[in-house]
């Protein structure tokens, strides 16, 4: 990949120079970008307290006469869906996290234009999609490879 700074000189002539209009746009979208974080934060804690009575619930189902061949499953999978719903919360938590540092940052670097805050609230902006990259990756591996242990261990018990 080719280094997009090769072409550039850095006189003080060829800076970016933010208008008015951009330091608004700027501070708006840390504002929402601050009120997506927060409601990510509190959609985490409602899977966390979901997630925490979940091997209760299948548990109350199967002792209430519930028999169904996908609440047997779930049932059998508790753990390892617990397991695999808490890191599900804890990537969110860690996502939003960036988010609202990028928020928080970015709006005390227009406010105070303060270069180093704008640095840093870029930079976890960035590490936001980087890292939303990487999970959405494991994310579709993981579903792929679950999807096939599926079908090896359900395909069998319809044929025999």
């Amino acid at each position: 990949m080719e280094n997009l700074d090769q072409d550039i000189s850095f006189d003080a002539s060829n800076q970016l120079a933010p208008t008015r209009e951009m330091r608004q746009n700027w501070y708006e979208t840390a504002s929402w970008a601050k009120f997506i974080s927060i409601v990510g934060f509190i959609m985490a804690g409602i899977a966390l307290l979901l997630v925490s009575s979940l091997t209760t619930i299948f548990a109350m189902l199967a002792q209430m006469g519930v028999d169904t061949p996908g609440l047997n499953l779930l049932n059998s999978l508790g753990t390892g869906m617990t397991i695999y719903m808490l890191v599900l919360v804890a990537v969110q938590v860690a996502l939003n996290l960036f988010q609202y540092r990028f928020a928080t940052r970015l709006k005390t670097a227009v406010q105070r234009t303060d270069q180093v805050a704008f640095e840093e609230a870029w930079l976890n902006f960035r590490n936001l999609f980087r890292w939303s990259g990487v999970f959405l990756i494991v994310l579709v591996v993981f579903y792929l490879v679950f999807s096939l242990y599926l079908l090896a261990v359900l395909l069998p018990t319809e044929g025999g």
